[in-house]
């Protein structure tokens, strides 16, 4: 062959092979998701599910197949449940096929799990799809250390890496502890009548209060409710009663909760669940993203002096703390000691190069230093434009007392005025 022919043929082989990739999108992606867009409004939710499940996982598979490459995450088919046994983690080592009878046991007892979740674990498959790819692995690894753990019954902290750690709204201490959270979230999904391709922040937050009711049975109300005899445990928390639960204005967009699958069980309005800087568990995905990063972290070595005199190092736990909130309430911090700090990276301040935080100053009452939330200017003028104020309602004036009037108070000496409407004002509201 001459070299003007070899290059002739190289081009060739080059076209055609763009042009079956460029077929392969067409075909495989780009025609169905067109379809798709036109169809949707007039599929039932079951057919529209089933094709955004073929879009995402199939031509994945195909593209992986056609490059001879293997994935170590198997969840390229929304029919096949997941294996923990196969999974592998960055910088974890490798199961070894042969294990000693022990591991055997583990390996039926994941295994039995998995013939239980069936040919329906879609919704958690989708959940680990919607995750970054190493991450949705770290999350398997985890899954499988707390089922082997359970099931060996020992220290929960060795083997899973992470414990969630269930609070009363307001309180440091908390009520509950879980090392198999990923499990009992994976079964719960498991018997839902259908999985929607995306739960709204109401269904996520029934969810997990029915599978936290079956968890943390000590986290039951501390308050005195009419005709609450106790036994109604999480969800008798969550529900405070009509009488002492605020109605907001998406209260009629809460899903209660049943206590059983009984249709005349009684029915609860779930909590809200926040994590300890006060972030709002909206999605599934938000929660088990704080799972995986906390596992991530670097265990902190801590070392305590013993009466003997000797030092004894160890490494602290790793805990993600979830704070639940009854329907209708707001969330409160929980602080532990004077001087503990609140990082909030997800409030933005007037500076956006100064990260928001909190200072304990006092735990009972709750007192906090917060730093950077606005500026210096911004404080003066809040204080400027309330001395400068000439309406009787928000002058500075003497302080009253009372739900109306104007009354003072011999013991109330304060003086107060406001600033309501100016700009300074309204941008520190935004």
């Amino acid at each position: 062959m001459t070299p003007s022919q070899d290059n002739n043929s190289n081009k060739s082989n080059t076209n055609g092979g763009g042009m079956f990739q460029f077929r392969f999108w067409f075909k495989w992606i780009i025609l169905p998701f067109t379809i798709g867009c036109i169809l949707s409004d007039f599929l039932p939710q079951e057919i529209a599910d089933r094709a955004v499940d073929i879009l995402l996982y199939y031509p994945k598979s195909m593209l992986e197949c056609s490059s001879n490459q293997t994935s170590t995450l198997p969840l390229e088919s929304s029919s096949q449940p997941l294996n923990p046994s196969t999974d592998t983690v960055p910088e974890m080592q490798e199961i070894s096929e042969e294990e000693d009878d022990d591991d055997d046991e583990e390996e039926e007892e994941r295994d039995a799990i998995s013939r239980a979740l069936g040919d329906g674990d879609l919704c958690f498959q989708r959940l680990l799809k919607s995750m970054a790819k190493e991450d949705a692995q770290v999350a398997n690894h985890l899954m499988t250390a707390a089922t082997t753990t359970t099931a060996q019954e020992e220290d929960p902290v060795g083997d899973s890496g992470v414990i969630l750690v269930m609070h009363r709204n307001g309180d440091s201490e908390g009520c509950g502890v879980s090392v198999d959270f990923l499990t009992q979230l994976r079964m719960a999904l498991l018997h839902l009548p259908e999985c929607p391709v995306a739960f709204t922040k109401y269904q996520v937050e029934s969810i997990l209060s029915s599978t936290f009711h079956t968890m943390f049975t000590f986290c039951d109300s501390q308050e005195s409710i009419e005709n609450r005899t106790g036994e109604e445990g999480f969800l008798g928390y969550c529900d405070m009663g009509e009488d002492k639960t605020p109605v907001l204005l998406d209260h009629d967009k809460l899903i209660p909760v049943a206590t059983s699958p009984d249709p005349d069980a009684p029915t609860f309005l779930p909590c809200h669940f926040h994590s300890r800087e006060g972030v709002r568990m909206t999605s599934f995905q938000k929660l088990m993203q704080a799972i995986v990063d906390k596992y991530k972290e670097v265990p902190q070595e801590i070392c305590e002096e013993a009466e003997d005199g000797m030092q004894y190092c160890y490494f602290d736990d790793k805990e993600v703390h979830l704070y639940a909130v009854p329907a209708g309430r707001t969330f409160m911090f929980a602080p532990s000691y004077v001087g503990e700090t609140f990082d909030l990276p997800h409030i933005q301040g007037a500076d956006p190069d100064k990260p928001v935080y909190m200072k304990v100053l006092s735990v009972s009452p709750r007192v906090f230093d917060i730093f950077n939330y606005f500026t210096r200017d911004e404080s003066q003028g809040l204080v400027d434009k309330a001395i400068a104020e000439k309406s009787d309602s928000h002058r500075m004036k003497r302080s009253s007392t009372g739900a109306s009037g104007y009354n003072m108070n011999t013991r109330r000496t304060s003086e107060n005025g406001f600033d309501t409407h100016g700009k300074t004002a309204q941008a520190v509201k935004r």
